[in-house]
């Protein structure tokens, strides 16, 4: 039988881009079925200083655009840009792929998806990992930290209109340049502390661009990303039925080619360190995660320093954070012996993490589409307390498998923290009733079986 040639397209790649797209990529790709699939790459994200040049390179089946916009310099990815575009028909004249599917176009011009329907035979899919496709800054999330909903109203946020000194593409060679310095002669404690603090305390190497677009602008973003995404797709497919809300509201059509499709996960071998008892002497409240704002570590420290002043049998683990770049973040210092800050960890670190954690906390304060730590925590049978607000109330089931807060309610958290620590037993209840989270297995199973049949 012959193979059917994939051509996922996506902002990034190891090591130049990481986070929890690239997880699910490099998942995927590790389990589908490459006898069936012929799968090629075609990513952006790199930059070659000594070659300025935008230029394709190909190594064996991975396309790299070296010197395409940064996937951080929003501003720079226009609707269309006829250099992309250019070295996009030059890889599908190549692969002649039977399906592309856009996994992340943080970075592409909205027009690869109309080249891609209009001059091939292609299936044309489209995954939502990030709401790009409405907000500039792709999370809608202003730069301080706080939510924003004006992209879905219409309008550019004030923070996006500020110009910065720096140029956009001057900050993200600067910041390639540096970070890969860093990396390559400076032990690893030192470096994840200058990553930190350069990504969420905005130090000007790695700064976040502001978005530089007047209403007229991102009237016209808006217009054509509803069309391509409307016209021109054959699947949207939404990782939350949360994002989904999101963007029907944006104003993508909801009918049968638009899919919740919830992500599948490798965490599941986690399961067999899952603690089957509550430890009543002292109940451990866990958080994975970074420092920044959206992530929301801060109302939760809040909500346990208040907590933790009347119960005595509390505790709470941070990891993925540095207390110094928290500190630095908050101004604010963290007193509290019973906070206790592990700085960053790996993926073969959690199991004997997870093992001391009694409930999760993910706090959110923007709308995740789906955060893998759900999966992570679940996967150890760990109840949650969590945000209701993004893909999070997907997975978490108030009262069912852990408690769901009103996003960026202090008050409300510690209520619910409060409830756990008033009825253990109850976080007992939560375990039995988190169900196994969906396999990478099942996940491909679901998506090879639309990618056959449509």
């Amino acid at each position: 039988m012959k193979k059917k040639k994939i051509l996922y397209v996506l902002t990034g790649w190891p090591p130049y881009q990481i986070g929890g797209v690239m997880v699910y990529i490099g998942n995927l790709l590790r389990t589908i079925d490459h006898s069936l699939y012929g799968i090629y790459i075609f990513h952006n994200g790199e930059l070659n200083i000594l070659f300025p040049k935008m230029y394709l390179r190909k190594t064996n089946n991975i396309y790299s655009l070296v010197n395409s916009h940064y996937y951080l310099d929003s501003e720079l990815s226009p609707i269309k840009d006829h250099r992309t575009e250019y070295y996009f028909r030059k890889v599908l004249g190549e692969v002649n792929p039977d399906i592309i599917h856009f996994q992340d176009l943080v970075g592409w011009p909205f027009s690869l998806i109309e080249i891609a329907k209009e001059e091939t035979n292609a299936k044309i899919f489209n995954t939502f990992h990030n709401y790009y496709f409405i907000c500039p800054r792709r999370d809608l999330i202003h730069s301080d930290g706080t939510l924003c909903t004006l992209c879905l109203e219409g309008y550019i946020c004030p923070s996006c209109q500020k110009n910065k000194k720096l140029s956009a593409t001057f900050t993200s060679v600067y910041a390639t340049i540096f970070m890969r310095f860093l990396k390559e002669y400076l032990p690893s404690v030192i470096y994840n502390y200058f990553l930190q603090k350069s990504i969420y305390y905005g130090n000007p190497f790695i700064s976040e661009v502001s978005i530089n677009l007047n209403r007229k602008q991102i009237d016209k973003r808006s217009i054509y990303a509803k069309k391509v995404l409307n016209e021109y797709v054959d699947i949207n497919l939404y990782v939350s039925y949360g994002m989904r809300k999101i963007f029907k509201n944006f104003g993508i059509k909801d009918n049968t080619k638009n899919k919740v499709m919830h992500l599948g996960t490798n965490f599941t071998s986690i399961k067999k360190y899952t603690n089957h008892f509550v430890r009543v002497d002292e109940i451990v409240f866990g958080f994975l995660g970074n420092p920044s704002r959206m992530k929301g570590l801060y109302l939760l420290i809040h909500a346990f320093n208040k907590l933790s002043d009347k119960y005595r049998n509390i505790k709470l683990e941070i990891y993925g954070c540095d207390k110094m770049i928290y500190q630095e973040l908050n101004s604010e210092e963290v007193v509290n012996p019973k906070t206790i800050f592990h700085g960053n960890y790996s993926q073969e670190d959690l199991p004997n993490i997870l093992q001391s954690f009694d409930v999760g906390v993910v706090p959110s304060i923007w709308p995740d589409s789906m955060p893998l730590v759900v999966f992570e925590l679940f996967s150890a049978k760990i109840p949650i307390i969590g945000s209701n607000i993004g893909g999070i109330p997907d997975m978490i089931k108030n009262n069912k498998n852990g408690l769901l807060f009103k996003p960026k309610d202090e008050n409300d958290l510690q209520r619910k923290m409060k409830y756990m620590i008033k009825n253990p037993s109850i976080i007992l209840k939560y375990k039995k009733n988190i169900k196994p989270v969906l396999t990478m297995e099942d996940h491909i199973k679901e998506l090879t079986n639309l990618y056959n049949n449509i």
